[in-house]
């Protein structure tokens, strides 16, 4: 069997971020200003890098002043009055003015957002980020982007013609360290010099790769024998026992600022030690500061040494170069070492004299904090911010004894941020906090400090002065607190020299779905239990809270009214046109107050008066065609597009029945469009007030001309939209053009805004073949072609997404039309009508999203109104409806969700299908208690600020649908130290139940004792029961768990699922199948010897597959009569599965195993193959790469039509890690041999990001067997990249194959989605 693997939502957790003040030139040149008024003003203040998984994105961070929100100001004035001074006068007497005299004015606030320009989904998974300045920054001033991946590769980029391109790729996965090292233990550190003479990449065995960055010509004209083309010199591999016997175990290491040659801090342990040791082996931590000098044929001197550090030290960070010296992190405290090697630590819990025998400063050890998986940055020379695990902000206080650090003193927590993967300064005052578990946050640093005299140290206090006093001094010399008299006082400067109070306040969040623990299918319920919509429910984030993303199939139709009226309507157009008898509503403003609608049907127009009453009335009717045609040609055969014309709409209105007011006709009049067919000349045609215009062409050879207004003049010319290629610009120079047949023709053209808050200017492109385009238009800040002669338009359209709309045959096909549509809750975009419906959206930090709907559409129309903003009309085979976009859904990832955070952190969650209720496992981080054999409770070591040991303990909470969801209704609460590990919905045997079948709940707990007691745990069966009130009321009614099982286990119960109405569960070694008894108790029916721990139980039909997390999966059976458990075969390979599923398609059955590794295998049984020896070991066909680890999976069915009673295939949905839903399905043979070819089509011509091979991407290595098992699994990551391919490179390959471009793109379509 062949299988098709491709991702559904792409991930978003972020692991590496990185600021870079220069990376494309918009940080350089202005951008352009913005027509519309009511748009700020926005500058480039830098260029933010994120990376996660395989996933990288570039965005500018902007800045712009606005006005405070209105509620805001209200809160600040109401603020302003309660603390107003005594004996303040007011003004106005209480009615018109209730203000006090000291009314500060309203004032502008500086923001910045992020906006993203390009992402990439790279063949490589990244493990850092770092920045670089070659010789080339000096010519056009921007910087390099150097990017490490997985087996140890380093790619160095830069940003050019509106996109990422590399310039080099080094590779060391091939070195001794890699071939022969410890890879279980290597963690990728990636380090560039501050002023990026050097760059160095740590590999196994305790070696680093060392690539020198020239800086100047001088050093690259020194070379011989190497190119004089690269920016750098032949990188080599440093073995650091070549340095010093004793540098053994690295940790960490980075490069210091503020010296004149590279210079590396070194973190290792000579020795290993651990907890148990203390007493023996303690403090084996030494740092090392050396340079590093290859001018001299590489000598690498000591500057310090420093040993007897503690023995948990995690991580090194950089002091600036006026403190001087470096910051080691550890658990227990933080400790600077400066360049002589002195030493000066604090402790923030009580844990440091258990650790270390290092002195320390234990002031602060009352914060009680933690510091694993802490982040550090410096804000100013003197102040860091230290940010906890779960997101808690400190800041780090560095006092000066002269010129060395005396003390080092931690305040309470300032703010909370998201749970940090990564931190880095985001420019001035500004950082950014990634995060791997769900949003990350672009914050704004708040340093208050108070102000000091430097003559007198004591603070100066502002004094409040009578309106009649008057200051002869300040009349002569000015105000000494005014600024513009730069801080001058008596002699002294003054200056912000007190001590300051560091906080993080929200800039921009850059939302994202985070770590997946895990996903449900289940149906969306009301208040009264009506069951609607299917969903996917996935809970995210882990560390501090959950949040629950609810994913729909697409943006749902809802319904608010029925448009009867327009049962038959084509086209509809909601016009703004101002009548006294329309209703007003106050949160719409005029401008968007929609009074009017032309409906065409057929070969006539009606026109109603739209109000909010059931029926709209009726006013005119307009016969015969409406649509007047403008063929104009020119020398190069200009086929013009179809314009309405107003006026000669109302011109024929009069002659018909049409009944309008001459009021009403001379309004209609005003009206004007930018651009009017009747107008005797050009320059009266023009509307200044629109802004700068331009005249788009496009020919039948598929040339888009944009010519200037009035003067009609070229001012871009290309042949890229009509040849589908991935960027074009003003490249054609002097109308040079193939004269070649196009064969894919442009049927509709539209230039629409899209996004949300700030559009984005796009061009979508509708080809005959369903072939859609979206290009983006972005700033051109160079020139591509120097042999221009004519003014040129500085803008280069993007292709940010294509996709082929399905087209059936027959005369019945419904044509697809684009219709931009703006403002509908706040987004604006376009709305595809036809056979295959689509919304395209976007917004500022998220790319252009398109979803689907699942039935066709004839008609389309913002509309307000009803009074609402979120309101449209739709025409589709249901009927004709007013709808409404709900207000709480998210458009912002690719599949449209709704998003609710929760208080607690969640792990499981699971569907009841008889009540359509969830129900989920929170985790509690509880103090851990530990008991001895008996039970009794063993006391641990005790003191006023030791941070106890915790541990989770877990609650079952059924959460409420409706109109108020994912709200906790009931729960249970388990016993100390149990967790919760498996939580399903089972279908078991019950008396009461229909068909002798009941629904429950079936719960598999562990007890976490530590390390000197045995662990044990339980099964549960519940079952979500209604409650009535009294009397039967309503009102009384709901939804609560009842316990109707437990039983006990002797070994935590991991796994659990249910078979022909049987519970099949885990109990350590042990498969158990069990029988629910009058619904009292589980019985035992049969058992089987597994090995160590298992990880999942699949069930198909009869058949049973158990993966353990080291000894791969057993194929099992189940026997009734009598019942026993069957080995039919198993998996011999020592991998370690997280999943395995069962993968079907029509009639054939085969084994798909996810590992820790993100290594996923395709497997067969086959009894009839020697190798399979008489079928006791599955074998293996394919072994294929993923990417991120896999946390959980879902098998649905998958069926070619809904009236299909039996699928013919299941289709798999995976949970990354990295916020990732990835689907798994089978494909034909036929179909696969065609992908397949176009798959290594695309390996060898299409241009791959920072020159990463797909192909050994997903290659996985096996020392067991002779060569790869790669073919077997397409890649639909890289099928994608067909698409975006120009048509004459799509032409080529498929002339190499034998096929054609919408056959193959067809089969991908064909693939994709899943429900």
């Amino acid at each position: 069997m062949h299988a098709f693997h491709q991702t559904l939502l792409p991930p978003s957790s972020i692991h590496h971020s990185l600021f870079l003040s220069n990376f494309t030139p918009s940080t350089i040149y202005p951008l352009p200003k913005p027509v519309n008024d009511t748009v700020p003003d926005a500058k480039v203040i830098g260029n933010l890098i994120v990376a996660g998984g395989e996933n990288l994105r570039v965005f500018e961070i902007r800045e712009f002043q606005q006005y405070p929100n209105i509620e805001q100001i209200q809160n600040g004035n109401a603020e302003g009055d309660e603390e107003m001074e005594e004996g303040e006068e007011r003004l106005g007497d209480g009615f018109f003015d209730d203000g006090h005299s000291k009314r500060d004015p309203v004032k502008l606030e500086t923001r910045r957002k992020l906006h993203l320009l390009a992402q990439y989904e790279l063949n490589g998974t990244i493990t850092g980020l770092s920045a670089l300045r070659t010789i080339e920054s000096s010519v056009d001033g921007l910087d390099r982007l150097l990017v490490s991946f997985e087996h140890a590769k380093m790619a160095l980029l830069e940003w050019s013609r509106g996109s990422i391109s590399t310039v080099s790729l080094h590779t060391y996965e091939r070195c001794s360290q890699m071939i022969s090292g410890d890879l279980q233990t290597y963690v990728p550190m990636l380090r560039t010099d501050p002023l990026s003479r050097l760059a160095v990449l740590s590999l196994p065995e305790d070696s680093l790769a060392v690539l020198p960055v020239l800086q100047e010509q001088s050093e690259l004209d020194l070379i011989e024998g190497y190119a004089r083309d690269v920016p750098y010199s032949p990188s080599f591999v440093l073995s650091l026992s070549d340095v010093s016997p004793k540098l053994k175990n690295l940790q960490d290491l980075l490069f210091l600022p503020g010296f004149h040659s590279p210079t590396l801090a070194l973190l290792y342990s000579p020795l290993h030690t651990w907890s148990g040791r203390y007493q023996s082996i303690k403090d084996n931590f030494c740092l090392e500061i050396r340079t590093i000098d290859l001018s001299s044929g590489g000598t690498y001197p000591l500057l310090t040494s420093v040993t007897g550090l503690p023995s948990d030290s995690l991580y090194l960070v950089a002091c600036p170069a006026q403190l001087g010296g470096v910051i080691l992190v550890t658990s227990t405290g933080l400790v600077h070492i400066d360049q002589s090697g002195r030493v000066v630590g604090t402790s923030v819990n009580a844990w440091w004299s258990y650790a270390t025998a290092l002195k320390s400063d234990h002031q602060s050890e009352s914060r009680k904090l933690s510091l694993e998986g802490s982040k550090c940055l410096f804000v100013n020379e003197r102040d860091m911010l230290l940010i906890l695990q779960n997101g808690d902000t400190h800041q780090v206080r560095f006092e000066m004894d002269g010129r060395n650090v005396g003390q080092i003193k931690i305040d309470e927590s300032s703010s909370t941020v998201p749970p940090p993967s990564s931190v880095v300064i985001a420019g001035d005052k500004a950082l950014f906090v990634g995060s791997a578990e769900g949003d990350s946050l672009l914050g704004k640093i708040n340093e208050d400090r108070e102000v000091l005299l430097n003559g007198d140290q004591s603070v100066k206090k502002e004094e409040v002065k009578d309106d009649m006093d008057v200051d002869w001094d300040e009349d002569l010399y000015g105000d000494m607190n005014d600024p513009s008299n730069a801080g001058l006082a008596n002699g002294h400067q003054k200056e912000n020299t007190g001590p300051a109070k560091i906080s993080v306040s929200t800039y921009d969040v850059l939302e994202g779905v985070g770590k997946i623990m895990d996903i449900e299918f289940g149906i969306a319920a009301t208040d009264q239990g009506t069951r609607t919509y299917p969903q996917l429910v996935a809970i995210s984030g882990g560390s501090k809270k959950s949040t629950l993303n609810v994913f729909r199939r697409g943006i749902p139709i809802t319904k608010r009214r029925r448009f009867n009226e327009l049962s038959s309507s084509e086209a509809v157009w909601f016009l703004p046109i101002d009548r006294p008898s329309a209703q007003k509503f106050k949160d719409i403003p005029d401008s968007e107050r929609t009074t009017m609608l032309f409906s065409t049907e057929r070969n006539a127009t009606r026109i109603f008066a739209l109000s909010n009453k059931a029926n709209p009335e009726q006013i005119g009717r307009i016969d015969g065609q409406t649509i007047e045609t403008l063929n104009a040609a020119d020398a190069n055969q200009v086929n013009g597009q179809a314009s309405t014309s107003r006026s000669n709409a109302i011109k024929q209105g009069q002659q018909s029945r049409m009944q309008l007011t001459q009021q009403q006709i001379k309004r209609l009049q005003e009206q004007e469009p930018a651009i009017s067919v009747d107008a005797p000349s050009m320059e009266t045609a023009m509307n200044a007030s629109k802004g700068t215009q331009w005249l788009s062409l496009l020919t039948d050879r598929g040339e888009l001309q944009i010519r200037s207004l009035p003067d009609l003049k070229i001012v871009l010319q290309s042949d890229g939209l009509g040849s589908s290629a991935p960027t074009f610009t003003d490249d054609l120079v002097d109308g040079v053009l193939k004269d070649e047949e196009i064969e894919d023709e442009v049927k509709q053209m539209v230039f629409c805004p899209v996004g949300k808050g700030n559009v984005r200017p796009h061009l979508l492109a509708l080809h005959q073949s369903g072939r859609l385009n979206a290009y983006e238009a972005q700033p051109r800040f160079t020139v591509d072609s120097s042999s221009q002669t004519r003014r040129s338009l500085a803008v280069r359209f993007r292709k940010v997404h294509t996709q082929l709309l399905p087209i059936s045959g027959g005369s019945t096909k419904l044509p697809y039309t684009i219709i931009p549509f703006n403002e509908i809750e706040g987004i604006t975009g376009a709305f595809i009508t036809g056979e295959k419906p689509h919304w395209i959206v976007s917004s500022d930090a998220h790319p252009l999203r398109t979803y689907a709907l699942k039935q066709a559409a004839m008609s389309f129309g913002k509309t307000t109104h009803l009074g609402g903003k979120g309101e449209y009309f739709i025409r589709i085979e249901d009927g004709s409806f007013i709808c409404y976009l709900p207000p709480t859904l998210n458009t912002d990832f690719a599949i449209p969700c709704d998003r609710y955070d929760m208080d607690r952190v969640y792990t499981s969650i699971a569907f009841d299908p008889t009540s359509a209720q969830y129900v989920g496992a929170a985790s509690i981080t509880v103090p851990f208690q530990a008991y001895d054999e008996e039970g009794e409770i063993q006391i641990g070591p005790e003191g006023e600020n030791l941070i106890p040991p915790t541990n989770q303990r877990s609650t079952l909470e059924l959460f409420s649908q409706g109109s108020d969801p994912w709200r906790v209704i009931d729960g249970y609460d388990f016993d100390q130290n149990e967790e919760v590990l498996c939580l399903e919905s089972v279908t078991l045997e019950s008396p009461g139940g229909d068909g002798g079948f009941r629904d429950f709940i079936a719960v598999g707990t562990g007890f976490n004792f530590g390390e000197d007691r045995a662990t044990r745990g339980n099964t549960y069966i519940f079952e979500i029961v209604e409650t009535v009130g009294k009397a039967g009321k309503a009102a009384g009614s709901g939804w609560i768990l009842k316990l109707r099982a437990k039983d006990p286990a002797r070994n935590p119960v991991s796994a659990i699922s249910h078979i022909n109405g049987y519970l099949l569960n885990s109990n350590g070694p042990k498969i158990y199948v069990k029988g629910f008894d009058d619904d009292q108790q589980l019985m035992g029916l049969a058992f089987l010897d597994v090995q160590i721990y298992a990880t999942s139980i699949k069930v198909f039909k009869n058949f049973i597959l158990v993966s353990d997390l080291y000894k791969s999966f057993w194929f099992v059976s189940l026997q009734e009569d009598p019942y026993k458990l069957t080995t039919i075969s198993k998996d011999l390979q020592p991998v370690s599965p997280v999943v395995t599923d069962f993968l079907v398609h029509e009639g054939q059955l085969t084994f798909i195993s996810n590992d820790r590794e993100g290594n996923m295998r395709m497997l067969d049984f086959d009894p009839t193959d020697p190798d399979s020896l008489n079928g006791e070991r599955v074998l293996l066909r394919t072994e294929y790469h993923t990417g991120a680890p896999v946390t959980t999976s879902k098998v649905i069915a998958r069926r070619k039509t809904a009236e299909e009673e039996y699928a013919p295939q299941t289709q798999i949905i995976y949970a990354t890690a990295d916020g990732a839903l990835t689907t798994l399905v089978s494909v034909k043979p036929a179909r696969f041999k065609r992908l397949q070819l176009v798959s290594d089509q695309l390996v060898r011509n299409a241009q791959h990001v920072a020159g990463l091979n797909p192909k050994a991407f997903r290659t996985v290595q096996n020392d067991l067997l002779p060569k790869p098992l790669s073919k077997g699994i397409l890649d639909g990551t890289l099928l994608s990249h067909f698409a975006l391919q120009p048509l004459n490179r799509q032409k080529e390959m498929m002339r190499q194959i034998g096929t054609d471009a919408v056959t193959v793109a067809s089969d991908i379509a064909a693939l994709g989605g899943f429900w």
